[in-house]
């Protein structure tokens, strides 16, 4: 409710429903999105006149254990070696792409109605100078996401986490919504 007061006093008091999926219902003309950790939450409001949909994602590091246990599932061996190429430690790497993935998701399902798995999308580039990452959609969403639409996102380590998100833009006339970078609040 803080982020939707900074964008507009009025909000103050609304509430956030939630969808079947758990998801929040923003009011209308507010596009965002909701992360949490055991310690640490954010939220990211934006109006729908500048933006088509947000999404941010927050979490620990993986352990060694945790990664056991998920790393086959959310990073393919290829996503792994680009975290690791530029320069990325291994924990570090499989938890970027999984937050990477989960931001994705979370800026992606209001608009394509549905649920998608992790391998849908692939990290095809990792910029640790910039903070940027780069996804591609490897299996056609709806018709606006189709196979090799690029995403664009930013990233940031700090104290044992990482922070992803993207936005989409409201798209110039005849255009498809264009990925836009988008740093959470730390």
């Amino acid at each position: 409710m803080k982020a939707m007061a900074a964008l507009d006093p009025a909000l103050a008091r609304h509430q956030l429903d939630r969808s079947a999926t758990g998801a929040p219902v923003w009011p209308l003309g507010l596009t965002g999105s909701i992360t949490h950790t055991d310690d640490f939450a954010s939220a990211a409001v934006a109006s729908t006149a500048a933006v088509v949909s947000l999404g941010i994602d927050t979490e620990w590091v993986m352990s060694e254990q945790q990664a056991r246990n998920v790393g086959n599932l959310v990073a393919s061996s290829v996503e792994l070696q680009r975290c690791r190429s530029a320069g990325i430690g291994p924990m570090e790497a499989l938890t970027l792409v999984f937050s990477a993935k989960e931001s994705i998701f979370k800026c992606l399902h209001p608009l394509v109605g549905r649920l998608f798995d992790f391998d849908d999308v692939r990290l095809v580039s990792i910029d640790a100078a910039m903070q940027t990452f780069h996804a591609e959609i490897v299996n056609t969403l709806d018709s606006a996401f189709p196979v090799g639409t690029v995403l664009e996102g930013h990233f940031a380590f700090d104290h044992h986490r990482v922070h992803t998100g993207l936005s989409l833009p409201i798209p110039e006339t005849g255009d498809r919504p264009r990925p836009q970078a988008f740093v959470p609040d730390r």
